[in-house]
C-alpha cells in the first residue's frame, strides 16, 4: 500500500501514541486541533498516481468492491479514502453536489480522469443537509457502476464516511453476507413519509416491463420503513434497481425536504417482501421490533468537540 505521509498541520501528532490508546497524550491534542488548511495540491496526473496507487499490483481479490460516495467538500480526505480502499479490481463513482467550489470539483474531475477505476457522475445535484435529492445522486452512481464487471457489492457513503477495514477485509466480510443486503431498518417516522401520494408499484410506476412482473408485485403497497444512507447492496440488488425498476418516481415521492429523507430508499426496498427485490430481508424483521441493525456503518455520537476541515 502507499506509504502514508503526515500533512504539514499534523506533522507534530505521535500516531503510535493515538492508536495505542494514551488518554493524556490525545486528551492534549482535542485541546490543541489543528486546522487543515487550503493547500497548492499537485493534481497532475503523475502525482495522484503517486499518492494513491500502491508501488506495485496488490494481491488478487476474491471478488471487487464498489463505492458509490456523494461529495461535497475536503478534497484531501475524499483523496485519502480512494487510497486506503485502492485495489485495481474495485471501482469508485463520486456524485458532487451543485454546491460545492469550483476548485474542489475540479480536483474530483481530474481524480477521475487520472485513475481508470475512478468515475464522476455527469449530473450535479442540488443536496440539501436534509439528504433532499440525495438518493437521485446514489441512483445515478449505480447507473454507472452497473456498466462495469468484477465487483460484487457496493458500498453507499457520503461525504466523511471512513472505511475503517483493509480490502481483504471488506471482500470477507461481504462474502459471509452470501448476497444479502445490509441496512438498518426501524419504522419511519409519519413526517418522513407523503400520505398523499399513492405507494403502490403500479402507480410508482416501478417495474420497466409490467408484463413480466406479477400481479402480486405491481399491487405491492410499499412499507414505511426508513434505515441510514450507509448501506451494502449486492450487484444483483443493483442489478434489479438498474435494469429491472426503475425507482425514479418513488425516489420523487420520498424527495421532500424533510429530515433525513435519504435514508428511507433502500430499507423501504429490502423490508418489501412482494417487490422481490434481491438480497433482501422479510417483512418480519421488522415485525415487532423497532430496530433491526446493520454492520455497514459504525457510528459514534458522543464527540463534544468538533475539528475543521477546510480546501
Amino acid at each position: 500500500m502507499p506509504e502514508f505521509h503526515h500533512k504539514v498541520e499534523t506533522k507534530h501528532v505521535l500516531c503510535d501514541k493515538v492508536l495505542s490508546g494514551d488518554k493524556a497524550y490525545i486528551k492534549e491534542l482535542t485541546q490543541n486541533r489543528s486546522v487543515l488548511r487550503n493547500s497548492t495540491l499537485d493534481m497532475s496526473c503523475k502525482e495522484i498516481k503517486a499518492r494513491v496507487l500502491p508501488p506495485k499490483v496488490l494481491k488478487k481479490m476474491e471478488f471487487g468492491v464498489a463505492y458509490a460516495r456523494v461529495v461535497h467538500e475536503s478534497y484531501t480526505f475524499v483523496e485519502d479514502e480512494v487510497r486506503s480502499s485502492y485495489h485495481q479490481q474495485n471501482i469508485f463513482c463520486f456524485s458532487v453536489g451543485a454546491k460545492p467550489s469550483a476548485d474542489f470539483y475540479s480536483r474530483i474531475k481530474a481524480l477521475s480522469r487520472c485513475l481508470p477505476n475512478v468515475l464522476l457522475s455527469p449530473v450535479r445535484y442540488n443536496i440539501s443537509r436534509h439528504g433532499y435529492n440525495m438518493n437521485f445522486a446514489h441512483y445515478d452512481c449505480l447507473k454507472l457502476l452497473n456498466r462495469y464487471t468484477g465487483w460484487q457489492y457496493v458500498l453507499l457513503l457520503q461525504n466523511y464516511d471512513m472505511v475503517i477495514k483493509t480490502v481483504y477485509e471488506t471482500v470477507s466480510i461481504l462474502k459471509e453476507l452470501g448476497g444479502a443486503n445490509d441496512n438498518c431498518v426501524r419504522p419511519c417516522e409519519s413526517d418522513r413519509w407523503n400520505q398523499s401520494f399513492s405507494w403502490d408499484a403500479r402507480s410508482l410506476k416501478l417495474f420497466r416491463n409490467e408484463t413480466q412482473a406479477s400481479p402480486k408485485q405491481l399491487a405491492a403497497e410499499l412499507p414505511e420503513i426508513r434505515g441510514i444512507v450507509q448501506s451494502s447492496l449486492s450487484r444483483a440488488a443493483v442489478d434489479w434497481a438498474v435494469r429491472s425498476v426503475d425507482l425514479t418516481t418513488l425516489i420523487y415521492q420520498l424527495n421532500s425536504d424533510v429530515r433525513g429523507i435519504d435514508e428511507t430508499l433502500w430499507a423501504t426496498l429490502q423490508m418489501s417482501d412482494d417487490l422481490e427485490m434481491p438480497g433482501r430481508f422479510t417483512g418480519k424483521c421488522i415485525s415487532g421490533q423497532t430496530y433491526v441493525p446493520c454492520i455497514s456503518r459504525s457510528e459514534l455520537n458522543s464527540l463534544h468537540e468538533t475539528y475543521t476541515l477546510q480546501d
